[in-house]
């Protein structure tokens, strides 16, 4: 199996390999001068070394493989936090209805009432992707087309005419 273009190469010594690592291991601030500082040897040599071993392309194609296994351990991340996020919905979910199953109605604010009916309102809209609003009928509409109405306007019916005494 041949190896990764920033391994070392058949012809270079291991000085050289030693040397391009340290550039390598750079990133941006990537310069032959800090190279030669680094491993004391001649800025003139390691030009040398790095135009006759490609070190711009074999750090390019370092810095690639490093990002696309960022980017594969960041899906994973996420892959993992999404499940466990589920998980934790299930649990608060059974434990929300356990409590649900002994409450007693008249436990319940008028204001909780309306609390609880906009929760779980808007929670089935959003289980059903339906769009906030009210979904009606319109007879003008093609088969299959659903009409929603705003609950904000419910009076206002989309692509009705305004009467001249309505504002918009």
């Amino acid at each position: 199996m041949a190896g990764k273009t920033y391994d070392r190469q058949p012809n270079e010594t291991s000085v050289a390999f030693d040397a391009f690592c340290i550039y390598r291991d750079l990133g941006t601030e990537r310069r032959i001068h800090k190279v030669a500082f680094e491993c004391t040897k001649s800025e003139g040599l390691l030009r040398r070394w790095s135009s006759a071993h490609e070190w711009r392309r074999r750090a390019q194609a370092f810095d690639d493989d490093v990002q696309k296994q960022r980017r594969a351990q960041h899906l994973k991340d996420i892959a993992e936090a999404d499940a466990r996020h589920r998980q934790i919905a299930r649990v608060c979910q059974r434990k929300i209805v356990e409590r649900l199953q002994t409450l007693k109605p008249e436990e319940l604010s008028p204001s909780d009432v309306m609390r609880w009916l906009d929760v779980t309102t808007r929670l089935e809209r959003d289980v059903l992707g339906v769009e906030r609003g009210v979904a009606g009928h319109d007879p003008h509409a093609e088969e299959g087309e659903v009409l929603m109405i705003s609950l904000s306007r419910p009076d206002r019916i989309p692509g009705r005419p305004l009467d001249e005494d309505e504002e918009d």
